[in-house]
């Protein structure tokens, strides 16, 4: 009996972990095992999911992933988790549209399914319960990421919660100033949100010793934050602790050399576009980016998604992202250089150029997200598109043996149809409005 090492491919691999701020500072409480479960599974949610699916697990990942002893008991422990946590409940607090404050109590998991006899598999099949949807799939409201390599050598369930709940203040840390954040909690919501029942580590003391103090130690050693803290007190009564949230720079969790080194073969530009995205998706996400779509598409994509969330219009970064990189720019466009038709002799500025170049495959890019959103919310607008095509000018183009959207990828038929949706909501290409005549101005 031995302990395992994290594998060489889980210490290198970065799975980011999403999850609202409402579900961090939930309450519930599991045991090492749950969480383990809980976790593995967080870690198989993919930023494009819309729905939740059947997530599988296996012992032998979870040995490898949080480097535990295999001592022959592993599946029945892991098991056991997986099946305790169609028991556990979380309590979550919001503010309807009215204001008023709501307590949603929900199941964590829906299903589990897992072999009676190991020797015929280890295999763990979960589902997580429709109500958590809101709070790891559609994520509106602000929420919070990590890489889950932080936590993977936590063996307190108390030190997993504290981390999250500290992680939420790094973004806050102002590293020109004191160099820290700041996070308070009364004793008594610290418990309550730690799951700790009535009766339990009365004591302050023993409360500090076995819980705090353990945190502060297990993500100084392990996690890329570290925090001290200070004490408030009542009437000599310790009431209230105030978190001072650093960064641990020592544990910084980094993509290693090897695996940079193969991203250089999936094209010569790929470290360009992970440097820009890599803080809301992982590299292998940016590999199947590589994998399916041009360079030329992404690039524009990821560079469209920047500026709208700058600009404070994108509240799910990760999912716009997967958005705008898979929209498809103008197929008759296949690199940034100048189309033959446009006067680019006339152009001695290459900053201008290049501006034209990449406003000519944004300005595609806009004008299909547009046309789609309108597609979407829209559901008469098809109906009234298809209506115009099969009896305008373009009627003999339309073929009705095909669909709507294979019609639309036509080039002349998709673009006669885009331009009747220009037609009926000017209001909604604005910004595809002004980007043409930024376009036009350059080239005179």
């Amino acid at each position: 009996m031995r302990k395992t090492k994290l594998s060489e491919n889980v210490a290198n691999q970065i799975k980011l972990i999403r999850k609202s701020n409402k579900l961090v500072e939930a309450r519930y409480k599991f045991d090492i095992w749950e969480m383990r479960v809980f976790v593995k599974m967080l870690t198989l949610i993919r930023p494009e999911d819309q729905d939740f699916a059947q997530y599988r697990i296996n012992s032998t990942e979870i040995i490898h992933d949080f480097g535990l002893y295999d001592n022959g008991s592993i599946y029945k422990s892991i098991k056991e988790g997986a099946e305790k946590l169609l028991t556990k409940q979380v309590e979550i607090e919001r503010i309807d549209e009215e204001g008023r404050k709501k307590r949603i109590k929900a199941n964590l998991i829906s299903s589990t399914e897992s072999f009676v006899d190991e020797n015929e598999g280890t295999d763990i099949i979960l589902k997580f319960d429709p109500e958590l949807r809101r709070h790891l799939l559609d994520l509106k409201e602000k929420y919070l990421t990590y890489d889950v390599r932080n936590i993977l050598k936590l063996t307190s369930v108390y030190s997993i919660r504290i981390y999250e709940l500290l992680k939420q203040y790094e973004g806050m840390i102002d590293e020109s100033k004191q160099g820290y954040a700041k996070r308070k909690f009364s004793i008594d919501e610290l418990k309550k949100v730690l799951g700790i029942e009535e009766g339990e580590y009365q004591l302050y003391g023993h409360f500090k010793n076995k819980i705090i103090l353990k945190a502060q130690k297990d993500l100084e050693s392990e996690t890329d934050i570290r925090f001290e803290i200070e004490e408030e007190k009542s009437s000599r009564k310790i009431v209230s602790i105030i978190f001072l949230i650093y960064r641990n720079n020592k544990n910084s969790k980094k993509e290693p050399k090897s695996k940079k080194q193969t991203t250089d073969s999936v094209h010569p530009k790929f470290n360009k576009i992970y440097a820009k995205v890599k803080d809301f998706v992982s590299v292998e996400i940016v590999e199947s980016w590589f994998k399916e779509i041009p360079y030329e598409q992404i690039e524009v994509g990821v560079g469209y998604a920047l500026s709208q969330f700058k600009r404070g219009k994108v509240n799910d970064m990760v999912k716009y992202l997967q958005k705008m990189v898979r929209t498809e720019i103008s197929p008759t466009i296949e690199s940034k250089s100048i189309p033959p038709t446009a006067p680019a002799i006339r152009f001695e500025n290459e900053e201008a150029v290049e501006e034209i170049a990449k406003l000519k495959l944004a300005s595609d890019l806009v004008f299909n997200e547009i046309c789609n959103d309108l597609l979407a919310t829209n559901k008469t607008l098809k109906n009234q598109i298809m209506i115009n095509m099969q009896n305008g000018l373009f009627a003999k183009f339309y073929n009705q043996s095909l669909s709507f959207e294979q019609n639309l990828k036509d080039p002349m038929v998709g673009g006669a149809m885009k331009g009747l949706i220009h037609q009926a909501f000017p209001e909604a290409f604005t910004e595809y409005d002004i980007m043409i005549k930024r376009l036009k101005q350059l080239e005179k």
